[in-house]
């Protein structure tokens, strides 16, 4: 009988210990292929690729030589190449959406090998950006950032996973103004971020836009500079029954015959509002012309009396009573003949 019960007693204690080694055995085996991909890492260049763009994947490891060590490549399954300190293969991704899966196996030295995979899903962003800053109606140009203005800047990224569009709101985006993250204007859904435009300061505005989504992790990051312009005054002739001349813009002389009169009207460009709102002095000579209430702050008639001749320098000064710094000045000089 003590003998049965020793037996039994040995039998749990084998039992007992085959269930405690087993638990931490299995693990072993995950936490080494853990280790495995952390010891050998994946990188692409560029970080964030587009579509049908040649993308160079680059092995590195701290934790074996590179240099001596086996590389063999394969991008989705078909191995591509290898060799001895072949770190890197260069591939070309697909349309939008379209996967591509770049695998790695390592084989050093010491002869335990590593292996790693990395899945690239192009994508596409654009960025698109406005100023408020005044030009006239007929300029095709754009309205460029200035002093004191407001430009507003539009991520339009063009995510698809597994042959789907996701949806732009869906996706978290994270801004950056030079170099500094915009956590109140980062989130969810917020593709637009308002920039306001110091009157001092940087004369190149750096922003940065990454969208990403978290179900697939597809991540696509632009970046754009705010070239801040200095606001400038332009003189047009004015004709009484078509307007401005709006095709050509006054140059350092203007001849006027004498005995005749014209008129001239002031356009700037690149400036914080609207130009009616801008104190404006005129100077002729040296002679200060004040406007009165009535009339157009923008525009100045000039006479030439009958038989005169010589040349006189005809200035303007635009100063903006709110912001005391934002001034724009312009001149020329006009010919009486």
């Amino acid at each position: 009988m003590l003998h049965n019960s020793f037996k039994s007693v040995n039998k749990q204690l084998t039992i007992l210990l085959v269930l405690c080694i087993l638990p931490f055995s299995i693990p072993q085996t995950h936490a080494q292929l853990d280790e495995s991909r952390k010891d050998i890492q994946l990188n692409t260049s560029p970080k964030y690729p587009g579509p049908n763009e040649i993308v160079r994947v680059e092995a590195q490891s701290y934790s074996f030589d590179t240099r001596t060590t086996l590389f063999t490549w394969s991008v989705d399954d078909v191995e591509k190449g290898s060799g001895i300190g072949k770190t890197s293969v260069s591939i070309t991704t697909k349309n939008i959406g379209v996967s591509t899966r770049v695998t790695v196996k390592a084989s050093p030295a010491s002869g335990i090998p590593y292996e790693n995979s990395i899945t690239i899903t192009p994508s596409h962003m654009d960025v698109l950006w406005h100023s408020n800053s005044y030009t006239p109606a007929w300029y095709r140009g754009k309205a460029l950032p200035a002093r004191g203005s407001i430009v507003i800047i539009t991520a339009l990224p063009m995510f698809t996973y597994q042959g789907t569009g996701v949806k732009s709101s869906a996706l978290v985006y994270d801004w950056w103004l030079d170099n500094k993250l915009l956590r109140s204007g980062s989130g969810i859904g917020k593709n637009s971020l308002s920039v306001n435009i110091s009157s001092n300061g940087n004369i190149v505005h750096r922003v940065r836009v990454r969208a990403a989504d978290p179900a697939s992790g597809i991540t696509q990051e632009k970046n754009i500079n705010l070239v801040v312009q200095n606001p400038k005054l332009l003189f047009y002739e004015l004709d009484p029954l078509r307007g401005p001349r709006a095709d050509t813009a006054i140059g350092n002389l203007f001849t006027l015959p004498a005995g005749s009169e014209t008129k001239f009207l002031s356009v700037p460009y690149y400036i914080s509002g609207n130009p009616r709102s801008f104190q404006h002095t005129w100077n002729v000579g040296t002679a200060n012309l004040p406007v009165s209430g009535d009339a157009d702050p923008t525009a100045l008639t000039y006479r030439a009396e009958q038989g005169a001749a010589g040349r006189q320098t005809i200035s303007l000064i635009l100063e903006n009573p709110r912001q005391i710094t934002e001034q724009v000045r312009g001149s020329f000089q006009i010919i009486v003949q």
